[in-house]
């Protein structure tokens, strides 16, 4: 899966107000911060940094992680284009997925150089103010490519009822990141798959209030 809508982080405000920042350093505020969240901060003494898993095998030794942490972002090659990724088709044989679709004419063009899927994705709205809605996008796109790829909606799924809209408008599947995220930050593990048992259960609950027996039964009509 190539990802195509961070050619370069955005403006996350939210960040510049706590003062974080990786790597991470230590500031009036964001120590006062810690201070008032007692329970945290002994957790955290007792146990250490977090670690971020899927970043621990690109750091070096004796390197510091949130350092790693902060320098993927540097590899992002901001002058990708289409002729980049057809050459990466060309050498990549098995299935390749392009996300960050937000055009039918960009689905299209994916379809036309033989990738398999697209992702319509904003990025959940954190890189571009503005950007039009993943789900607003999707229409358009999953009638533009048809069947020739699949279809897959990332950014802002976070109830069942969200996937039950977003197969009705024409994807194939949903991406998930915040809501195993936030059940892996609380409980590890058994969170993560606590949060997909709930995403689970909620779009059994919304297809039975909808009368579809079925995913194959959900359509544009639930939602018409």
């Amino acid at each position: 899966m190539v990802t195509v809508d961070m050619p370069l982080g955005g403006k996350r405000e939210r960040d510049y107000r706590r003062d974080f920042a990786l790597p991470f350093a230590f500031t009036l505020r964001n120590v006062l911060d810690l201070a008032s969240h007692p329970r945290w901060a002994l957790a955290l003494a007792r146990h250490g940094l977090p670690v971020l898993e899927n970043l621990v095998g690109l750091a070096r030794a004796g390197s510091d992680i949130s350092a790693i942490a902060s320098s993927v972002g540097r590899d992002y090659d901001s002058g990708f284009d289409w002729q980049g990724l057809l050459a990466l088709r060309e050498r990549w044989r098995r299935r390749l997925l392009v996300k960050g679709i937000l055009h039918p004419a960009d689905a299209e063009r994916a379809a036309s150089i033989g990738c398999d899927g697209g992702v319509v994705s904003n990025h959940d709205g954190r890189q571009l103010d503005g950007a039009v809605a993943s789900l607003d996008a999707l229409p358009a796109i999953a009638a533009a490519v048809g069947d020739r790829i699949d279809v897959l909606l990332d950014s802002g799924v976070r109830r069942g009822s969200d996937i039950v809209k977003a197969l009705a408008l024409g994807a194939q599947a949903v991406m998930i990141g915040r809501a195993t995220l936030y059940g892996a930050s609380v409980a590890g593990e058994a969170g993560a798959r606590r949060a997909l048992e709930i995403l689970a259960d909620e779009l059994a609950g919304t297809m039975r209030l909808c009368g579809a027996s079925s995913i194959a039964r959900i359509d544009a009509g639930l939602i018409a």
